[in-house]
């Protein structure tokens, strides 16, 4: 059964009315903050139910990835102060041709920086492996969590078409959207590690050069998320297009339904339709695409003058204050580094906040209640008997309409 929903209608975020007054939005931003916080939470304990150990392993790993950068900005520093000084000796004194007794000083800087980079592949890969076995226990606990549910729903919920659109989308989302959302939140944990450690670094030139960055990125932010916003709203509102496109094309490759169609010269009348449900589908969607892909490379434009302008300013600052190459290598890349942990930060929030929206389909379907209910004495049949079944004045109705399909059936 097929719900026809008013195109003019936009579901709310969150399922919270926005305020029509200035005064109602500090309550409607703790109320959207409440709803976004709890369905993190929700995941997390998913996650913490299904592996443990997997979790606290990628808390560690979080930890980890954020203080790494730093450390080896300032490895690169020392390298990089250390060769220009050997250069400078050269010139002045003369070194030996000996390759061994020139590089020499820089020996333990270069054992330092191996371990480093040798460390952060290692990091990575472990992140890896850890992240596909948490996505496998994951997926499998969350399938199994539905399938336990599944078995208790009222059979009469199957002929909602609310019950049937919370059922498919939360049967969508057990995928991999929970270890994703998990895997994003402590990239964002690991950035905000990274770039506090690079803010400390780059006070030393500039204490405004951070506050600039961060408003530089700001309007990023706010395009994230509105289009993260948009985005969710428009597939959570298409649901049904999706349907009607999975039902066309389940057809057509069925392999019990295969000669029905072909027999009856359906084939064409599905494809069209799919065609025709697509095309709708698309349309909406490539219009928030393109919108959003514009809009941020203006923003991404307006980002990069900004940092070239706080780049110049760096480099001014180390040739005049008698610093160094490795200074000016340590700077840039904190100040680099600064803006790319502030785009993770804002692009990873707003990820987790679309698939947080998308995760409230799975808790939805979890709270689903049911209505009908064995007797607590059930009467228990006379075996070896023959019994009969009545149905006397027996009526029905499909939720959500007026007009019975049963009325006053006896037999």
């Amino acid at each position: 059964m097929a719900m026809n929903i008013p195109r003019k209608f936009k579901p709310p975020q969150d399922g919270i009315e926005k305020p029509k007054r200035l005064s109602e939005w500090p309550g409607y931003l703790l109320k959207v903050a409440k709803g976004f916080f709890a369905r993190l939470f929700y995941i997390v304990s998913l996650v913490w139910r299904s592996a443990p150990m997997m979790l606290i392993c990628m808390a560690v790993l979080c930890a980890a990835d954020g203080f790494l950068p730093v450390l080896g900005a300032y490895i690169s520093r020392d390298l990089l102060n250390s060769i220009a000084e050997l250069i400078t000796d050269r010139e002045v004194i003369g070194l030996s041709s000996d390759a061994f007794e020139t590089l020499s000083p820089i020996f333990f800087i270069l054992l330092l920086n191996f371990i480093y980079l040798f460390a952060r592949k290692i990091l990575t890969r472990i992140n890896n492996m850890v992240t596909q076995i948490s996505g496998e226990l994951v997926v499998n606990y969350i399938k199994v969590m539905m399938l336990e549910k599944a078995k208790t729903v009222d059979i009469a919920s199957y002929d909602s078409p609310e019950f049937y659109e919370k059922l498919e989308n939360a049967n969508r989302e057990a995928s991999m959207r929970p270890i994703h959302i998990l895997t994003a939140t402590f990239n964002v944990i690991s950035a905000v590690i990274s770039a506090i450690s690079f803010v400390i670094v780059l006070i030393g030139v500039s204490p405004f050069a951070p506050l600039i960055i961060l408003l530089a990125s700001l309007p990023g932010a706010i395009v994230n998320y509105y289009f993260r916003n948009r985005s969710f709203r428009y597939m959570r509102w298409h649901s049904k297009e999706r349907r009607e496109m999975m039902y066309y094309s389940g057809l057509m490759v069925d392999k019990d339904r295969a000669k029905e169609i072909r027999i009856l010269g359906l084939s064409d009348t599905f494809i069209d339709r799919y065609k025709g449900v697509f095309s709708r589908y698309y349309k909406g969607l490539r219009g928030i695409i393109v919108k959003e892909g514009v809009t941020q490379m203006i923003v991404g434009l307006i980002s990069t003058f900004i940092n070239c302008c706080l780049l110049i300013m760096v480099a001014y600052n180390v040739i005049y204050h008698d610093g160094l190459v490795g200074d000016f290598s340590l700077y840039s890349g904190a100040l680099s580094s600064i803006g790319t942990y502030v785009a993770t930060l804002l692009s990873s929030t707003a990820t987790i906040y679309e698939g947080t929206l998308f995760i409230e389909n799975i808790m939805d379907f979890m709270k689903e209640e049911r209505r009908i209910a064995a007797p607590e004495t059930p009467i228990e049949p006379n075996r070896g008997e023959e019994h009969t079944i009545v149905f006397e004045n027996v009526s029905f109705m499909y939720p959500a309409t007026e007009r019975y399909v049963l009325k006053d059936v006896s037999f």
